[in-house]
């Protein structure tokens, strides 16, 4: 049994198949203001200088700020997106790694949801946040962070930041 779940993991995260092009494009985000968390007043300007230049480029782009995104909304975002950029703060959980998340001006988004959703037309995450490629004192190695969970999710290629 344990074979099959190795199995269905590696199939998941070595996702050769093309990218439809209906959802070729970046979904960004930034969350400066999430409450109970310190403000992080760059992302705006982070995520609006992509935005311009994805734009110019010809990419299809679709950007949200701060609280005009509910978490149920980013989800459909990164499900209609093949990349996403979040600009936002994270938290690993140490004791529960599905609960590791990233904090949303309305609500935080664990990866228990994003692992719910076959994003088989995920590419790129970009994880402008922090904790994104922290690992575990008790599981030094192991990669048990967010990078490694959105690559689990279907993300072909992450990055972590901080």
């Amino acid at each position: 049994m344990e074979f099959c779940h190795w199995t269905a993991l590696t199939d998941r995260v070595k996702n050769n198949l093309p990218i439809d092009e209906a959802v070729s494009g970046l979904f960004l985000t930034s969350q400066p203001n999430a409450p109970v968390r310190s403000p992080i007043p760059g992302t705006t300007n982070e995520v609006k200088s992509i935005h311009t230049m994805a734009k110019a480029n010809g990419v299809r782009v679709l950007m949200h700020e701060g609280g005009d995104l509910p978490v149920d909304d980013c989800v459909t975002h990164m499900n209609d997106f093949s990349s996403v950029h979040l600009a936002c703060h994270a938290s690993q959980k140490a004791d529960d790694p599905l609960q590791r998340r990233f904090f949303l001006h309305y609500g935080s988004l664990d990866l228990a949801t994003v692992l719910q959703w076959h994003l088989k037309n995920a590419d790129l995450a970009f994880l402008s946040a922090c904790e994104t490629s922290t690992g575990e004192e008790k599981l030094p190695d192991e990669a048990v962070h967010l990078a490694a969970g959105m690559l689990a999710a279907g993300y072909r290629r992450v990055v972590g930041t901080m």
